[in-house]
């Protein structure tokens, strides 16, 4: 073959590579659909909108990461690029769950001014009304219940999402004295989270009236938290 001859094989196969790396980029530009782009935080929260809406057609431990993908309409290549695996799929929305609902019951009930009673009034809430949102019953059931439980309660992310809630409302009780000074925050909302969901899993069915649920509440759980005034005339051994 003469030189010229290859010269111009080899300028055709560089232009055929060219086209290709071109049409792969469009391709991936319009993996959104519609043509759209989307920032990475964008692209990330429709995908975690994506598993929500999987989770609450069918069973999560049923949902691939094909399912996810097909529902936001993009490649699964590009659902592998924010989550490595099913786990961190679930894990992010668990995460979405509990700040919407964070936010809702902040609109809905508030503040307390003591502490204990804002965590007594999230403990009830969180009880009441976690079963009547859409994706409680794929959360709980019996197969996902000891996955939402190993991997929420183990994840920081997750934690640190209801210390940051209450910190403000602990900083202040700490302050006054109206808790104990041997414990912190962590512990508190590490405590309360094993213990919603135990309640979540197991509904104490005794405890039918909001009165009865924060009497249960008070005496299980909150009690240990407060300070116990000084009584009167007692003097601490010196021995």
């Amino acid at each position: 073959m003469s030189t010229k001859n290859q010269t111009a094989k080899t300028t055709s196969t560089t232009r055929t590579t060219a086209t290709a790396k071109t049409i792969r980029r469009k391709t991936a530009t319009q993996r959104w659909g519609a043509g759209q782009n989307a920032r990475p935080d964008e692209a990330r929260l429709k995908l975690i909108l994506a598993a929500r809406t999987c989770y609450a057609e069918q069973a999560i431990e049923q949902t691939t990461m094909a399912d996810i993908a097909t529902r936001a309409r993009v490649a699964r290549a590009t659902l592998y690029r924010y989550f490595p695996n099913r786990e961190a799929v679930m894990l992010a929305v668990f995460r979405e769950e509990a700040r919407d609902f964070l936010e809702q019951f902040r609109r809905t009930v508030g503040e307390a001014e003591s502490f204990c009673e804002f965590l007594l009034d999230y403990l009830v809430f969180t009880l009441k009304n976690a079963p009547k949102t859409p994706l409680h019953q794929a959360l709980f059931s019996e197969q996902a219940a000891l996955w939402v439980s190993r991997n929420y309660l183990g994840d920081p992310e997750s934690m640190q999402l209801t210390t940051d809630f209450f910190r403000e409302s602990f900083r202040v009780a700490r302050r006054v004295g109206e808790i104990r000074d041997d414990l912190d925050l962590d512990e508190i909302v590490g405590y309360g989270a094993r213990l919603l969901l135990s309640l979540l899993l197991l509904p104490p069915t005794e405890y039918k009236t909001e009165a009865q649920l924060r009497g249960y509440l008070e005496r299980h759980f909150l009690r240990a938290l407060r300070a116990q005034p000084a009584e009167p005339g007692r003097v601490k051994s010196r021995g």
